[in-house]
């Protein structure tokens, strides 16, 4: 491309000036009547230097100003092609609008499909936790019912030890009065057969005593 061209940026960073120069004098013209901005009031808006904005302001407004030429020096559009681009910009507003309402419908029924997949997982994940805080309270009644059956069982069993231990008592009672009985008896039984054996004793003796005497018989008498 040749050099002659002075209102053509020639690197990506003089457009990208190009660009922010311009968007800062059209608004600057909307707002004061189609007038141009000065360059002091280009570099308070954009900042830089003026090394860097005079040649953009200068590319910027050469462009516009040949803009503006060009439509001022327009031939009038003929009523017909002006009627003829009206209703075609009628057609094209309605079909864009009947496209619009289409999507917006696409979009409603697909935001109420997610809605309504939405409420019923919501609904499925309520029954869920239902059911399961359903069985938790089964489970801590199960529970707390056999901790009770447990405490009655341990005072059973308590009440049952204490039982036993007061018959192993009594038991051990009864076991050393019939030792104690058993002994008596026993001594009891004792005297007696001392007391024969002495009688028996006795007797021999005097048995004895009465066989020693001479047995002579009676003499006859003259």
């Amino acid at each position: 491309m040749p050099k002659d061209e002075k209102n053509t940026p020639w690197n990506e960073k003089e457009l990208k000036l190009d660009r922010r120069v311009e968007a800062m004098i059209l608004a600057y013209q909307e707002a004061h009547d189609g007038a141009f901005p000065t360059q002091e009031e280009v570099k308070d808006e954009l900042g830089g230097s003026f090394r860097e904005l005079n040649p953009s302001v200068k590319r910027v407004r050469a462009r516009l100003l040949t803009t503006q030429s060009l439509l001022a020096t327009m031939p009038e559009m003929p009523d017909q092609l002006r009627q003829t681009g009206d209703q075609f910009m009628k057609e094209i507003w309605m079909v864009a609008r009947e496209k619009a309402d289409a999507d917006l419908r696409d979009v409603r029924q697909a935001q109420a499909a997610k809605d309504e997949d939405h409420r019923r997982q919501l609904l499925e994940t309520e029954e869920a936790l239902f059911q399961i805080e359903e069985k938790l309270e089964a489970a801590v009644v199960r529970a707390e019912a056999g901790e009770e059956r447990i405490k009655k069982l341990e005072a059973e069993l308590a009440e049952r030890t204490r039982e036993l231990d007061a018959l192993k008592a009594r038991l051990e009672e009864r076991s050393e009065l019939f030792a104690l009985l058993g002994r008596g008896k026993k001594e009891d039984g004792d005297v007696p057969e001392a007391e024969d054996k002495a009688k028996g004793r006795g007797k021999a003796g005097r048995g004895s005593e009465k066989n020693d005497d001479p047995e002579t018989a009676d003499l006859p008498m003259n």
